[in-house]
């Protein structure tokens, strides 16, 4: 070999080897490349909750197993804000000056294995020669000397405390590691720019952290499954997507399998296999279900629609199902397909504190013709016959309905199993009501936020019979013809 094919080689060897140290020690620049099979533009979930990151203080990344919830949402922005070396497409919040971060989890062990490992590499398996394989660049830790600039817990096995990471303005960025099991009491102290919490946290916990950001606008991102259903941080979240009010604190974003490219179909099989039927749709799609004691026990897919395209046929009998009250009144539509013998809930209304004529408007403005059934809210029979003839005063075609619990969830429930009841995906407050629905542990129907699925149990067991098509605008009954019903 002559001395420039030597010198060649040589030069390519070289190449190779600071590819491969790129690759170990610069691991977030692989992520959300602008082409490829894993290119960013197949990430709108991530990049959502990313660029939400602008507006709200408080975001929720809500994800099945295997998203990239931990990895490429919660480690990653958390290297971006510590290492202030955005890439140029970044959408969300940047931070021109080092940061004081948090970042919790469960136990101290799951701290070190999961976000410790995705941040400064898997030290507790490999040593000190994996720090800079997670996302934080080798560089950003380790100082001039080759030491790294974090602490390690004393009686630990390389359980972080803290790690010191170089700005791109000067100075250092620092990330502290906690647990919850370290208790409310340790959430507690100064100003935090960014807190970080993978796996869901203890409410108390959750509001702990809320109060270290509010007098430096800083944010919290929780990146989990929620396993737990519907807890109290978990409906914080859903209520305030739901509400979608102006100037809101929180963002709820979810991810399902599908919404991600790099898992592939056997990867999806084998956790499908794994995962028991009551926590699929929170494993799959990052949905929080109330888990053993669900009381429909059916995935949302085998049942869960988009809008007829061409809308509901007319000549399907629709009638409404009503439970109404003083602090909340839902009302839930449906149409029958007889010839299938399949109920679509194809519209709600929910709505909190207001006059009967507010919720008789929204009614009929849905069609004056449809009859309806309902009740008032824990009322007894005479207190809902009252409430049912204020709507009746209204316009509204309405009359009570079997109340039988059990008989009208083994209706819905028979429907639901035997694919005879669909529910549009437009229906949003019916399915976090239905995510929710459960027993307690005396085996009693939970009695909160189920409004619309005791309007449901309504229309299901007594409103089918007295549906009706939709009638020419010239028969339409004067108000005076819908007292009987």
């Amino acid at each position: 070999m002559g001395n420039e094919a030597r010198a060649a080689a040589i030069e390519l060897l070289r190449m190779q080897d600071e590819l491969e140290r790129r690759r170990r020690f610069g691991k977030w620049k692989s992520y959300y490349p602008e082409t490829g099979p894993l290119r960013r533009e197949l990430y709108p979930k991530h990049l959502e909750v990313f660029a939400l990151g602008k507006t709200f203080r408080e975001r929720c990344f809500q994800g099945g197993n295997g998203v990239g919830k931990t990895d490429g949402v919660g480690a990653y922005e958390v290297s971006l804000h510590a290492t202030g070396d955005y890439p140029d497409w970044w959408p969300g919040r940047r931070h021109a000056k080092p940061t004081d971060m948090w970042v919790a989890g469960d136990t101290k062990e799951t701290v070190r294995d999961i976000t410790q490992s995705k941040l400064i590499g898997d030290v507790a398996k490999l040593g000190l020669s994996a720090l800079g394989t997670g996302m934080l660049p080798r560089a950003s830790i380790i100082d001039a000397n080759g030491q790294f600039t974090g602490k390690f817990k004393q009686g630990t096995n390389y359980a972080c405390d803290f790690v010191r990471v170089r700005h791109a303005s000067g100075g250092f960025s620092t990330i502290a590691f906690k647990s919850y099991d370290q208790r409310r009491e340790s959430f507690q102290g100064t100003e935090k720019d960014l807190i970080w919490l993978d796996e869901e946290p203890p409410m108390d916990i959750y509001v702990e952290c809320v109060y270290r950001g509010r007098t430096v606008n800083g944010q919290i991102l929780l990146t989990f499954t929620p396993l737990q259903g519907p807890t109290d941080v978990v409906r914080s979240f859903s209520r305030a997507a739901l509400a979608n009010e102006e100037g809101a604190s929180k963002a709820l974003v979810k991810c399902r399998w599908d919404d991600v490219p790099h898992l592939t179909e056997s990867e999806k099989r084998e956790m499908l296999a794994a995962c028991p039927p009551y926590l699929r749709d929170a494993r799959i799609n990052g949905e929080a279900v109330a888990g053993k004691g669900r009381i429909y026990p059916v995935e949302e897919k085998d049942f869960v629609v988009g809008p007829i395209k061409n809308g509901i046929p007319d000549y399907w009998p629709r009638v409404f199902g009503i439970d109404c009250g003083f602090h909340r009144t839902a009302v839930i539509w449906g149409a029958h397909d007889r010839d299938n013998d399949i109920v679509y809930l194809y519209a709600e209304h929910y709505k909190g504190e207001a006059e009967v004529s507010q919720h008789a408007t929204a009614i009929k403005a849905r069609g004056i013709w449809i009859p309806g059934c309902g009740d008032a809210a824990g009322a007894s029979q005479v207190t809902g016959e009252k409430f049912i003839d204020l709507y009746r005063e209204q316009g509204v075609r309405i009359r009570l309905p079997d109340k039988s619990v059990d008989g009208g969830i083994a209706a819905v429930l028979e429907r639901l199993a035997t694919g005879r009841l669909k529910v549009y995906s437009t229906c949003e407050n019916w399915l976090d009501e239905y995510r929710r629905y459960s027993y307690d542990e005396k085996n009693h129907v939970r009695k909160e936020d189920d409004h619309l699925m005791d309007a449901t149990r309504y229309l299901i067991v007594s409103g089918l019979d007295i549906a009706v098509t939709k009638r020419p605008s010239h028969t339409t009954p004067k108000v005076d013809e819908l007292k009987f019903y």
